[in-house]
């Protein structure tokens, strides 16, 4: 990743009956900050040994700023530690589309345990694509299904 990007995400709710066929990564994410938009967090990809520490801007649209830094190991657990409970945990699944687009499912655990989210990262917010069977109600707009917002009020808390 580039130190400055753009991310022009979609997120839709994934059937319950929908069973990924590919291996997942193990994601344990940590939020410092999440307010008027903006989100800070460290994410440790535990079976790739990958640890990074994100900055996010505000969204308009499906679109919103990222920057995004490597960490070492050491770095990433004591920052995550400094989350305190503001933790997401998850396994993703890459999975390609109908069209060939690279999505990604993420099957939650722990306190947002029974959600699963399918993100589809765009080129350009414009870009067409094929929505698969398995994706349901699009929940882009809807900011109770970003990891920063599921990290302080948990799914398994909605009514």
């Amino acid at each position: 990743m580039n130190a400055r990007d753009v991310e022009n995400e979609r997120k839709f709710l994934v059937a319950d009956d929908f069973s990924p066929q590919t291996e997942g990564t193990s994601i344990v994410q940590g939020y410092f900050l999440a307010s008027d938009g903006f989100s800070v967090r460290v994410r440790l990809y535990m079976t790739l040994e990958v640890y990074q520490l994100t900055v996010k801007g505000p969204r308009s649209g499906i679109s919103r700023a990222e920057e995004e830094t490597a960490l070492s190991r050491t770095m990433a657990e004591a920052l995550l530690q400094a989350c305190g409970p503001r933790i997401v945990e998850k396994t993703r699944y890459p999975i390609l589309g109908p069209d060939g687009a690279a999505w990604d499912v993420d099957v939650f655990h722990g306190a947002n345990k029974g959600l699963r989210l399918a993100e589809l990262e765009l080129n350009d917010p414009m870009t067409s694509f094929v929505q698969p069977d398995w994706c349901l109600e699009e929940v882009t707009n809807d900011d109770r299904y970003y990891n920063d917002y599921l990290a302080a009020h948990p799914y398994s808390t909605w009514t």
